[in-house]
């Protein structure tokens, strides 16, 4: 339904996903004071950027049903982009006590944790989340980049490598891998994957990877 999509809407890369709307029968009523109608006000506030307002049609839901994990994940992605980092986590980790198998909500959490640089956190988020989406290939590569932060270098490739098998022309993952490559002075990895990265039209790690001398 339309007030489930703005689960997605912190999410710092687009992903592919398929409208819930259409499925949505054409005569279904609107009651005033039902907590789905402030959902989907809700997001469709946040969607226009209106995020105060949408913020209180979130907390309307909340006040009709306080058992909405929807209604506190939408408000917690909300509140992540007005920079209630704080606010944000207490609601997206509601959500998932209401809800444990909500999976978008340990994504967001996980967005908002490498946010604030806590990528431990992060990569906790990551990993429930992946529990529930193992073929996420941006969650992959969003807990390999918090790997990379944290200096573990073999697991970033990892789930580079991962994120790279379920989409092979993820230039970003090519990228970020062939730097980690480099850093582990494995240049000939690195070159060719920063090569790769570039034949798919992200070339900012081998124009730099070739002024410091590291790739031709």
């Amino acid at each position: 339904m339309l007030a489930r999509f703005c689960l997605i809407c912190i999410m710092l890369i687009t992903l592919p996903w398929e409208s819930n709307a259409a499925k949505r029968p054409e005569s279904r009523k609107i009651v005033v004071n039902n907590a789905e109608t402030y959902l989907e006000r809700g997001t469709l506030y946040q969607t226009m950027g209106n995020l105060d307002q949408a913020i209180i049609e979130y907390s309307k839901a909340i006040e009709i049903d306080a058992k909405e994990a929807y209604a506190y994940a939408n408000r917690g992605s909300v509140y992540f982009l007005v920079e209630r980092y704080k606010e944000a986590i207490e609601d997206l980790n509601k959500a998932i006590q209401l809800d444990p198998k909500l999976d978008i909500a340990y994504f967001n959490k996980g967005l908002v944790y490498s946010h604030l640089g806590n990528y431990q956190q992060a990569i906790e988020g990551f990993n429930q989340y992946l529990l529930l989406n193992p073929e996420d290939f941006t969650a992959y590569y969003l807990r390999a980049y918090g790997y990379l932060r944290l200096g573990e270098h073999k697991k970033s490739v990892k789930d580079f490598s991962q994120s790279i098998r379920i989409n092979p022309e993820y230039a970003n993952a090519y990228n970020d891998r062939g730097i980690t490559y480099l850093l582990m002075e494995q240049s000939q990895l690195g070159c060719a994957d920063l090569q790769k990265a570039c034949d798919f039209g992200v070339c900012i790690g081998l124009d730099t990877a070739r002024k410091t001398g590291e790739c031709k």
